[in-house]
């Protein structure tokens, strides 16, 4: 988990350099979903209970059911960028990168976008940070485009994809969930 969260804050910090740390070490992504991006993914689950302290008009059933909806919207959110990139991804490549590599790459992504939630759950009042940290995690992505073997010329194409693919899934379901709930 250390690992993980060292990895973490490396990409947030320098995102270029942070690419080169994670492409160095060679983790294995199951272990790194393991140790780090479903335990992240938990502990954001659960902070949103810390929203019934400061919101007393929520029960617990609601905080229930959005933390659950948030832990399944990154969990499926996962598989479904993991098989799209690893489906699309020679679009924008001459060598297609392995499995792993775009398995790291999606993990990555949305543990940022998971951290910037988890952040939002554990503060009092509604502010734009998770929309902000979604466009430098767009940016963190785009740094990552190396890491990720990309020709020059399809940079801009692959980082549409990328948001379409990692960004946007979780938020979408969240809101999907929110709007049936």
């Amino acid at each position: 988990m250390l690992r993980f969260i060292k990895l973490l804050f490396q990409l947030i910090m320098s995102p270029a350099r942070g690419w080169e740390d994670i492409s160095a070490e060679g983790i294995d992504p199951s272990r790194l979903a393991r140790t780090g991006f479903f335990p992240l993914t938990v502990m954001m689950g659960l902070a949103v209970f810390l929203q019934g302290v400061y919101h007393l008009e929520h029960t617990f059933v609601k905080l229930l059911d959005l933390a659950v909806i948030e832990f399944v919207a990154f969990f499926v959110s996962y598989f479904i960028a993991t098989h799209f990139m690893s489906t699309y991804i020679y679009r924008f490549t001459d060598s297609i990168p392995s499995e792993k590599r775009n398995h790291t790459y999606v993990l990555m992504g949305q543990s940022l976008l998971a951290l910037s939630l988890l952040v939002q759950n554990c503060l009092p009042f509604d502010i734009d940070l998770v929309l902000f940290l979604g466009i430098y995690t767009a940016i963190v992505l785009w740094r990552g485009d190396r890491y990720m073997a990309v020709r020059e010329e399809s940079v801009g194409r692959f980082m549409i994809f990328t948001i379409l693919t990692v960004i946007v899934p979780p938020f979408l379901i969240i809101f999907i969930f929110n709007l049936i709930l």
